[in-house]
């Protein structure tokens, strides 16, 4: 048998979307780039936007204005 496909699970596998946890290193960063603060990116970040967008209730573009 041929393997023609692999799947990976990024989020909470390979990758964490979770930003408190192990952010430390790239917080600084993305708040300067972005001009804001790291308590401001996490506030946004623990927004009830988020779970709306991920469970599909709210578009992509929604969810970026909001």
């Amino acid at each position: 048998m041929k393997i023609t496909t692999l799947l990976f699970g990024l989020s909470g596998v390979i990758i964490t979307d979770d930003w408190g946890e192990g952010s430390g290193d790239f917080m600084p960063d993305f708040a300067r780039r972005f001009g804001t603060t790291e308590q401001d990116m996490l506030a946004a970040w623990e927004n009830e936007c988020r779970e709306l967008f991920f469970a599909g209730k709210i578009s992509e573009n929604e969810f970026w204005e909001r």
